[in-house]
């Protein structure tokens, strides 16, 4: 019983760390992305 009740409370915690670090990660990489983006934009300008 005790064993069950650990392992429920690890999945709940697991699934709760996975979502919060998806966030996380939709916060960091969206911002890198649009960076990353507008500097090809600059670069390509500026060749031309």
């Amino acid at each position: 019983m005790k064993i069950l009740d650990l392992w429920r409370v690890g999945t709940l915690n697991y699934k709760g760390m996975n979502v919060k670090y998806q966030q996380i990660q939709k916060l960091i990489v969206r911002p890198a992305a649009i960076m990353i983006t507008y500097q090809f934009l600059l670069d390509s300008f500026s060749c031309s």
